[in-house]
């Protein structure tokens, strides 16, 4: 406990170090090159049903989030928003989902940056995304997009993250940010 409230003091400073990195040409096009591979990932989405696809776009993502901080990623994760529904419409436009996009992004950098990767990190990363954007923000933006009904909506929604999203997504997770870290691409400073 006391190391979760050490790094919740560390937060600004680590939110500080990370909007630094936006002057960084190294950084920014190193999160272009992780947003532009999600994007092409993203083409590859397995939709399987209205409400539930698979994709894997958000490891490069997570990958940025480990090397760029939260502020850089979770812009990233705004570009690669916009350029996925450009390229790959799924419903209608808004920004709300956009913004959903960015505190994904600025969760995973809150987590990894400057962080020893386990998977501990990987499975609270993916349960915070799960918590507050899959299971709280999407039905919320759709409940008010659509008129669709919140909470009839999360049973299924619960089972499908606790059971099939989260375990699988934190483990591939995991495995991605422990090689990406292990090649020590781009060296602490």
């Amino acid at each position: 406990m006391s190391s979760f409230l050490l790094e919740l003091r560390q937060l600004p400073r680590l939110v500080s170090e990370s909007a630094r990195e936006l002057h960084n040409l190294r950084s920014l096009v190193g999160t272009a090159l992780l947003i532009a591979l999600s994007v092409v990932i993203n083409q590859f989405t397995i939709v399987i049903s209205t409400t539930f696809e698979l994709s894997l776009s958000f490891l490069p993502e997570a990958v940025a989030g480990m090397l760029f901080g939260p502020v850089v990623t979770g812009v990233g994760c705004i570009a690669a928003d916009l350029v996925k529904f450009a390229f790959l419409p799924n419903g209608g436009f808004s920004i709300a989902f956009t913004f959903t996009e960015f505190l994904t992004g600025f969760i995973f950098g809150c987590v990894f940056y400057h962080k020893r990767i386990t998977a501990a990190r990987a499975v609270v990363a993916q349960l915070l995304v799960m918590i507050f954007i899959n299971l709280t923000l999407t039905p919320l933006i759709l409940s008010v997009m659509y008129g669709s009904p919140f909470w009839p909506s999360l049973p299924p929604r619960i089972i499908r993250n606790v059971f099939f999203i989260w375990p699988i997504y934190s483990f591939l997770m995991y495995v991605v940010c422990k090689a990406v870290s292990s090649r020590r691409l781009y060296p602490a400073r």
